[in-house]
């Protein structure tokens, strides 16, 4: 399954010392492991990368292997080998991305990638260990196959655990009768060792494969998908998808919507990761109007993409994005990117004969993640961000948005030789 869940229940606090949380992989195998990755959440939300991109030489890690993740490993998994049993380091050569209902990248990285540093101490120390865990595994590249025939398991170490201590009266075996002494023996055990685990290893279906689920299948995407953005009224690529990026490069894969009146609407928030979900204009014939907006309540799509917007409107003209789900003004779809060298939306010509025109951009709530100030909330130049547009982006309406948690509402960049015409921002 897509997690694979462990319910936990009497444990409590965890301690924040090394070794507080452990994570046993076991009877693990595959084809080729670089392309495995593992992410635990835990009750609170918080997620942690264990395990990503671990190379084992070509295709070694065959034979299953039962091992743990932990705080106290005295080294992380190896790199270009394969791994024997034992203790490891949570260890992340790679940062993949895990598909909804994943994290996404929004997860604690332990390193060596990135310079990552976190630990399960960190990430989980100090919270309650009741609740649901789970262990989102993907394997990210096709080709190859795998499995973890023994699920997984859990072991806690809490805080305010007494230390079990011999007591000096007599045990009950040596009393005449069946009569407890005055100090019962039960202080001796009344928490036989600092780790909880009565129900970590309690897994209803713990094996993650060899079934036909999605968590150790060819592709990364579980199963089933959730429709997340749904595209209606175009020509060749109406359907279903899980992102918003991956219904534009279908909608850019089909260059002739002469006529077509397209709409692609939001069902469910999505994580767009690290590179823009880029819509460009129909290399043949345009569509009449292609409008974006959420559906079903509110909707947040973000993402983190450095020097560029989460979403591109690359030199596609007469796109709507309305966050209203009524038709009025209420702010019902939220453009949030966790970078800041970026912006929430960015305009963009293509060339010198290629503008970005006649788009309305309203009714959204346009930001920086929390603790995020970007650079724009939404950016209109050229091919390269922040840069002179090369032909003029013209007629674009900006209006009624709440921008906020940036540099600059709209950073609009023309050219002076041919400046941009009614570019209007309004009541934002």
């Amino acid at each position: 399954p897509y997690p694979s869940i462990i319910t936990i229940s009497g444990v409590g606090i965890i301690s924040a010392l090394p070794g507080s949380v452990q994570v046993t992989i076991h009877d693990f195998h595959h084809t080729f492991s670089s392309d495995i990755a593992m992410v635990l959440v835990g009750p609170t939300g918080a997620a942690f990368d264990i395990q990503d991109g671990q190379d084992d030489a070509g295709g070694l890690q065959i034979v299953p292997v039962t091992y743990t993740l932990s705080d106290t490993g005295a080294t992380p998994l190896p790199n270009g080998s394969i791994f024997l049993p034992g203790t490891y380091k949570p260890t992340a050569y790679a940062n993949h991305r895990f598909p909804f209902p994943g994290p996404g990248f929004i997860y604690a990285n332990p390193g060596p990638v990135a310079g990552g540093t976190a630990t399960f101490a960190s990430v989980y120390g100090g919270t309650n260990a009741d609740g649901d865990w789970r262990l989102y595994a993907i394997d990210a590249v096709a080709g190859d196959f795998g499995a973890i025939d023994g699920g997984w398991s859990l072991t806690f170490t809490t805080t305010g655990c007494p230390t079990p201590t011999p007591t000096p009266s007599p045990t009950p075996t040596q009393t005449p009768t069946p009569t407890p002494t005055p100090s019962p023996t039960a202080t001796a055990t009344a928490t036989a060792t600092p780790t909880a685990t009565a129900t970590a290893t309690a897994t209803p279906t713990a094996t993650i494969a060899p079934t036909p689920t999605p968590t150790l299948t060819p592709s990364p995407t579980p199963t089933p998908t959730p429709a997340c953005v749904i595209v209606a009224g175009s020509t060749g690529a109406d359907g279903s998808y899980v992102t918003l990026k991956d219904a534009f490069d279908s909608l850019n894969a089909n260059g002739v919507q002469a006529g077509s009146v397209i709409t692609v609407t939001i069902n469910c928030d999505t994580d767009e990761g690290t590179t823009p979900a880029v819509l460009n204009q129909p290399s043949l014939l345009p569509w009449v109007s292609l409008t974006i907006k959420p559906g079903g309540g509110t909707r947040t799509v973000t993402g983190n993409v450095s020097a560029g917007g989460v979403i591109k409107l690359n030199g596609a003209d007469n796109v709507i994005i309305d966050g209203s789900t009524s038709g009025g003004a209420d702010r019902s779809l939220t453009i949030t990117t966790s970078s800041f060298s970026g912006a929430s939306v960015w305009i963009a010509s293509v060339d010198a004969s290629n503008g970005a025109t006649n788009n309305t951009i309203k009714n959204c709530n346009i930001s920086g993640a929390p603790g995020v100030v970007s650079l724009a909330g939404i950016v209109s130049g050229g091919a390269i961000f922040t840069s002179d547009a090369q032909t003029p982006n013209s007629n674009n309406n900006i209006q009624n948005n709440q921008i906020f948690r940036t540099q600059s509402g709209a950073f609009l960049r023309g050219t002076g030789a041919i400046p941009d015409v009614r570019p209007w921002p309004r009541t934002n």
